[in-house]
């Protein structure tokens, strides 16, 4: 079995175009595809215009890298770009109380999946805050 092994390796080792393909060509694909961003997943969120903006969870959402929050203070116009799918969420965050802070996410049947993830970065988040 070594026999073969080292024969095997000896002539991959002579002919150049097999240097190539076995080791400088998985080498680019490794060097070309690190290069590319793997947090590119940026989510379209809107706050609701009657939300409390004075807490500390609207300070952590806003602070999150993956969210690209969208200033609109018109309620019919954030409910039609929900409708539309151009927003992928809208958060609602109530007043806190001695309780806590509640946040309630209306995502878009336009975007489900898109919203799920919404659902997930929020719930991670508060799941941090709570620790």
């Amino acid at each position: 079995m070594l026999a073969i092994t080292v024969a095997s390796l000896r002539s991959m080792l002579r002919s150049p175009s097999s240097i190539v393909f076995v080791v400088l060509f998985p080498l680019i694909f490794i060097v070309a595809f690190g290069f590319v961003k793997t947090n590119s997943l940026k989510l379209d969120v809107a706050i609701d215009p009657s939300s409390d903006t004075t807490s500390v969870l609207y300070d952590s959402l806003k602070a999150q890298p993956g969210f690209r929050f969208r200033d609109i203070n018109d309620i019919h116009s954030l409910e039609d770009q929900l409708h539309k799918g151009r927003l992928d969420a809208v958060l609602y965050l109530a007043p806190e109380t001695d309780s806590g802070c509640s946040i309630t996410v209306r995502t878009s049947k336009a975007s489900r999946e898109r919203g799920r993830f919404v659902e997930t970065a929020v719930n991670s988040l508060v799941q941090q805050r709570n620790m």
